[in-house]
């Protein structure tokens, strides 16, 4: 992102290495990340803020790129992430279901100096839509953020970056009620009973916490 902000070349190429390697050392022969390594070695499963972020970065790349190159290994790791962590509710588990060592599976919404791996897969699902033109991984993003919302609501700005990928679906929805706005209302403009008012509408629904002001 830096690359492309800055028109600096040699910000992709580090980026390109630090993505080569991160998935040649931590993803494993089955697919699965490992969360840390040491001389070659490393128990310690990947967490879901691991699987998330790295496909944030391959997804990113992809963008800058447009190869292809980045994009299965970002779908790959989805699959295992959606596999590992996500639950009946369409939400994210920072932990997999059969981790051996903990009593509850966390499910963390709070986005400090590093973003929670919830809000982190939903944006990383909102991208893969993006880039597969999936409507699959939309549908998963909004089914992560929903499982989250009753936790974000009332603390919006201790989950900013959830809100950021609610913010990233309403525009993309709005988008596309323009584009089919802007069909219809051709339509309408080429039929003898057309409504001048309907070229160019799109619907709009306004939310009030209050029924009336005083």
């Amino acid at each position: 992102e830096c690359s492309a902000a800055c028109d600096e070349p040699s910000f992709a190429d580090a980026a390109r290495r630090a993505a080569e390697a991160a998935l040649r050392v931590f993803v494993q022969s089955d697919g699965s990340l490992r969360r840390c390594v040491r001389n070659g070695r490393g128990a310690a499963p990947g967490i879901l803020e691991d699987y998330a972020h790295l496909i944030l970065a391959l997804t990113a790349l992809e963008r800058l790129d447009r190869s292809g190159r980045w994009l299965e290994p970002a779908v790959a790791l989805a699959v295992h992430a959606c596999r590992r962590f996500a639950d009946a509710d369409g939400g994210y588990s920072d932990t997999p279901a059969d981790a051996p060592d903990l009593f509850v599976r966390a499910r963390g919404t709070h986005d400090g100096a590093m973003p929670s791996g919830a809000s982190a897969m939903a944006h990383a699902l909102i991208d893969l839509g993006e880039l597969t033109s999936d409507p699959a991984y939309a549908e998963r993003a909004r089914a992560a953020l929903a499982a989250v919302s009753g936790r974000v609501a009332p603390w919006p700005a201790g989950a900013a970056n959830a809100v950021r990928a609610v913010l990233r679906i309403v525009r993309s929805e709005n988008a596309d009620l323009a584009r089919a706005a802007a069909v219809l209302g051709a339509g309408a403009r080429a039929g003898p009973s057309a409504s001048p008012s309907a070229a160019g509408s799109s619907p709009v629904e306004i939310y009030a916490s209050c029924d009336r002001i005083a």
